[in-house]
């Protein structure tokens, strides 16, 4: 009986405790986390700044050479004799740039010079003989005859002689067709490369020659307001900078130039470039002045809420926001921050 009655009140005991368990909990308070020194090692942080901002644009110019001379040869399918210049060489008018093989014609202006020759030859050979000729025929009364024979082979000389020289005009025409001149003075800034044996192209680009007095750079596009004439730019090809001037048109003498497009003069002229290189220059597009600013990197978005992470007395808590001119690499700051305030970008 003892027993039982032990038992009872145990299970009694039980039940009361259970049934504390099953009240509600008083709700506790959240209390924002607290960074203590060895915890903020793990957060990177920035000091709102106050400062300039600038965005810049790249825009791509491409060289074109204002005064350019191309050259090719006007027949095909010859074996090319010489090739007189490499990229780089210095021209002046009337300089041989490269041949094709002129044997052939040679020889053709050779025999023709020959038969001229030979025609000249005779002819002073009959100035000669012809007084001393008709002197006797005249003694012996044949005088007419006589005469009338020189002036018959007077006469068949000239009629070959002038044919003689419209084959000879021909075939020089004809071999100045197989060289290249340069037609004005310039740097080459570009040759055919030729292989052993290969022949020509008709009409084909062989030479290029180029003003050496002008290198200039291009744009064409709706960036062209932004390229004052006269202002200084920085033109990078390749790892090359160069500086360049802004001009117009007109300062080229350059007729009918495209409708929305910039030029820009290499103050020191430079044959190196290729022709049609691509430049690229860096153009300010927008600049806010003394403004806060922070990294673009340590803005945070939910919709079109924009906030930020800042520690405050070593807590961190949320801060929206405004901007305003963004380069890509740091904003504006129009509100929500002040010059001084540590923010979270990272961590």
């Amino acid at each position: 009986m003892k027993k039982f009655i032990t038992a009872f009140f145990s299970c009694i005991m039980m039940l009361l405790y259970t049934g504390c368990s099953l009240l509600p909990v008083e709700e506790e308070t959240l209390i924002p986390p607290v960074i203590k020194p060895y915890e903020s090692a793990q957060f990177s942080t920035f000091k709102v700044t106050i400062g300039d901002i600038q965005l810049w644009k790249t825009v791509r110019f491409s060289y074109v050479p204002t005064y350019t001379e191309t050259l090719s040869f006007s027949v095909g399918g010859l074996y090319y004799d010489s090739v007189l210049v490499t990229e780089g060489d210095e021209v002046e008018t009337g300089d041989i740039i490269a041949s094709l093989d002129c044997a052939d014609l040679d020889a053709s202006i050779t025999d023709i010079e020959k038969q001229l020759e030979d025609i000249a030859i005779a002819r002073a050979n009959d100035a000669e003989l012809r007084p001393l000729d008709e002197r006797a025929a005249r003694v012996a009364g044949t005088l007419e005859e006589v005469s009338q024979g020189y002036i018959e082979k007077e006469k068949d000389r000239r009629h070959n002689e002038s044919i003689l020289n419209i084959r000879l005009e021909r075939q020089k025409k004809n071999r100045a067709k197989r060289i290249l001149v340069a037609g004005m003075d310039g740097i080459i800034t570009y040759v055919r490369k030729v292989k052993d044996g290969e022949l020509s192209v008709s009409d084909s680009r062989f030479a290029v020659i180029t003003d050496k007095s002008h290198s200039v750079f291009t744009y064409t596009g709706e960036d062209f307001p932004l390229f004052a004439a006269g202002s200084k730019i920085d033109i990078s090809v390749g790892d090359d900078v160069f500086s360049a001037t802004v001009v117009t048109a007109e300062e080229l003498e350059i007729n009918n130039p495209k409708p929305d497009t910039v030029y820009a003069a290499l103050d020191q002229t430079n044959m190196t470039i290729k022709e049609n290189a691509t430049g690229l220059t860096e153009v300010l597009i927008g600049e806010a002045k003394n403004v806060l600013f922070i990294p673009t990197g340590a803005i945070h978005t939910v919709r079109d809420r924009l906030f930020v992470y800042l520690i405050v007395d070593g807590v961190r808590v949320t801060s929206d926001i405004t901007v305003g001119l963004d380069n890509g690499k740091f904003i504006e700051i129009t509100g929500g921050l002040s010059e001084g305030d540590e923010i979270i970008t990272g961590g």
